[in-house]
């Protein structure tokens, strides 16, 4: 049995939207097991927006830019994009900052004005959910700017998310199938006819939303494995590996604790040819199949 987490963003959280959601899912044969509503109170309170977005948020607020962990095909890029050299500029605290310490700097800039100059201008890729860009008018790179009006739209004073835990037979919807078909893509306009985020993009005005759905506002999202959907359950319903189902399958498996955690801090593990941090090496890969893996890597 595969399990995941899909929750409605906030822009999108209305009864229409939700009671569509519960009905879709059903529908393409994903029993909704449990269900609630978090408040933008709670989410703060709980740090749980933080805990989701990990690796964005800590090289947003957290990590300096020295502190990243840059290969050599992105320094280069970083390089022929801006003329400099990327451990030099990350050094001197002053060509390269993350969020926070540019937000210090300049405190009466929102979070929805730094996004918009920081997508303006020249972005690099540094490494996974590490992206840096250039502010023309303040001369300075920084680090995941995006990431203070991601943020600010699940805490925002009023706002919820809407989730439902989601169970699906691996045999009649496999993961893939789940992810591309069920949810659809992450662009909306891109995702599959009959999808649940295509479909919300293409009734949004009769489902009383504000404004067309895009990719950074979907509407809707899901986990894209066993393993990140685990910990998502975990962040979110502050549920224990014990009482996760896919946790209790993994232990009654015979998984140990010690290799549990590991996945949950989403270490870098290698299946077969594929390495990578364990959500991405896990995504869309069916609960058995899953576990396997995982006992092979254990032994």
């Amino acid at each position: 049995m595969n399990t995941a987490l899909v929750f409605i963003k906030p822009h999108a959280v209305n009864d229409k939207v939700v009671a569509l959601a519960k009905d879709f899912l059903s529908a393409a044969g994903c029993a909704v097991v449990q269900e609630g509503v978090l408040t933008a109170e709670a989410i703060g309170a709980k740090g749980i927006i933080d805990d989701h977005y990990a690796a964005l948020a800590a090289n947003a607020v957290k990590l300096k830019p020295r502190e990243l962990l840059v290969g050599d095909k992105n320094k280069a890029a970083f390089k022929e994009a801006f003329g400099a050299d990327w451990d030099g500029a990350a050094a001197d605290g002053a060509t390269v900052l993350n969020l926070a310490d540019f937000r210090s700097k300049h405190p009466a800039m929102s979070v929805l004005e730094i996004e918009k100059r920081w997508r303006a201008g020249k972005t690099v890729k540094l490494a996974p959910g590490t992206y840096v860009s250039l502010l023309e008018e303040e001369k300075v790179m920084v680090v995941n700017g995006f990431y203070g009006s991601m943020r600010e739209k699940f805490v925002a004073p009023g706002v919820s998310v809407a989730w439902m835990v989601a169970e699906f037979d691996e045999k009649t919807v496999p993961w893939s199938k789940f992810r591309t078909e069920i949810i659809g893509a992450t662009d909306p306009k891109a995702a599959a006819q009959g999808s649940l985020r295509r479909k919300i993009m293409e009734e949004w005005k009769e489902l009383g939303l504000g404004f067309e759905p895009s990719t950074a506002d979907n509407s809707v999202h899901a986990s894209a494995g066993p393993v990140e959907g685990m910990r998502e359950r975990m962040i979110w319903l502050s549920s224990k590996v014990e009482e996760d189902s896919f946790g209790k399958q993994m232990l009654a498996a015979g998984v140990k604790s010690e290799m549990v955690e590991k996945l949950c801090r989403n270490e870098v593990v290698t299946v077969g040819a594929k390495t990578g941090p364990a959500f991405d090496v896990f995504e869309e890969v069916d609960s058995s199949a899953a576990i396997k893996h995982i006992l092979e890597m254990q032994n």
